[in-house]
């Protein structure tokens, strides 16, 4: 947000301040500043003191109102700690001299893993922050003697970056995310992990895919690919790029990546090195293939993506502890968008019931953006004045 943009502390100062009819100088003389602060608090460019902002309260009679804007201001994110953690993690990590192969992370941390799938968002953030400094204490001790357990410990520190990845953007702080992935990547380099490099391009390629940076997306979609030897990583990645292509309009061919991500998921040679996020199943593959298929235009596209987000929903719901309750829901909301896109509205209403009813610590920063499409769709001709769209669009806005 703008720090000068309607609801901050430079805009509601400056509000107060027009409201009583004072000039900055005005301002500046009451509250014994300079002009140029005065002007610096209203732009957004500086933020004052608890004090200052008390005081200006009394002087314009705002109440609480700056006081209060003033804390929120100046309240550390912890998404942006988080951020800055990682990037200085990674830059400490890539001054480290490559070491062996490591070909599990600790179980401490593929539970984690796994847990994150029932857990999105920031419930778990608490326990992969303490993990992860846990391993990075340990690795700067001096009582290591043994490299194995070096690399045992960096390799714990990937794993643990890239959960952290998923939290953010799960949280709408892509750019944390992006961080954490560079964090992962670096330690996948010390332990030379072909299946961790993978990953991390598979989720920068996420993230940029939710900012809406398809070409780079596809970039990374695909220099992934050369990483993708094992496990589920190349079915994942080619899903990945069928999205990017489907976004971008290359219609046939985002369908032959999403056929290629069919067959390589039914070929894949060898397992995963860690489950849970860093695992692709077959209801991801499904999820992946429907949320593409939406944006190709509608008609037997939009009824397969419908088919194929139902067929993710019900082998989710038999998955146990694999079971992914963000993306779940996202396929919710991704087989309503199908059937809007065929005029099915009462479908899609069923579709987006669990959705709407869902607690709000649930609702991933996926779910809120892709429901923006859905809104624009019921605003559209024929459901425009149809009067249970119109109780739909009332309750997504009721939901965002």
């Amino acid at each position: 947000m703008d720090p000068a943009e309607p609801g901050t502390f430079g805009a509601e100062l400056r509000r107060l301040r027009q409201e009583r009819g004072l000039s900055i100088r005005d301002l500046a003389d009451l509250a014994h500043h300079s002009r140029t602060v005065v002007w610096e608090w209203e732009k957004g460019k500086k933020t004052p003191c608890e004090g200052d902002a008390t005081a200006l309260d009394a002087l314009l009679g705002g109440g609480r109102a700056l006081a209060e804007l003033q804390a929120a201001t100046t309240r550390p994110d912890p998404q942006k700690a988080l951020q800055h953690e990682s990037e200085r993690l990674a830059e400490q990590l890539a001054a480290v001299q490559p070491g062996d192969l490591v070909t599990d992370a600790d179980r401490g941390t593929a539970q984690l893993a796994v847990d994150y799938l029932s857990s999105p968002g920031g419930e778990l953030i608490g326990e992969l922050v303490d993990a992860r400094h846990a391993a990075v204490a340990a690795l700067r001790s001096r009582r290591l003697r043994n490299h194995h357990q070096v690399r045992y410990l960096t390799s714990d520190v990937g794993y643990l970056s890239g959960i952290l990845a998923y939290a953010a953007l799960d949280d709408g702080h892509p750019g944390a995310a992006l961080a954490h992935t560079d964090a992962a990547w670096q330690a996948a380099q010390l332990i030379d992990s072909d299946q961790l490099r993978a990953w991390v391009r598979g989720t920068q390629s996420l993230i940029l895919r939710f900012l809406q940076r398809f070409p780079e997306a596809l970039v990374r979609a695909e220099d992934g690919l050369r990483y993708a030897t094992s496990g589920t990583a190349r079915s994942r990645l080619l899903a990945g790029v069928g999205q990017c292509q489907a976004n971008m309009g290359e219609a046939s061919a985002a369908r032959l990546a999403l056929a290629e991500a069919q067959t390589a998921f039914d070929v894949q040679h060898g397992d995963d090195d860690v489950g849970g996020v860093f695992m692709f199943s077959r209801a991801k593959l499904f999820y992946y293939s429907g949320s593409s298929l939406i944006w190709l235009g509608g008609g037997a596209d939009a009824r397969q993506a419908r088919d194929q987000a139902h067929t993710a929903i019900d082998l989710w719901q038999d998955a146990g502890p694999e079971r992914s309750v963000a993306d779940e829901a996202l396929a919710h909301v991704y087989a309503a968008t199908g059937s809007l896109q065929v005029r099915d509205l009462e479908a899609a209403a069923a579709d987006l019931e669990p959705i709407l009813s869902m607690p709000a610590e649930q609702r991933v920063s996926w779910i809120v953006k892709r429901m923006d499409r859905i809104t624009g769709l019921l605003g559209e001709w024929p459901f425009d004045t149809d009067p249970l769209a119109v109780e739909l669009v009332e309750r997504i806005k009721e939901y965002g």
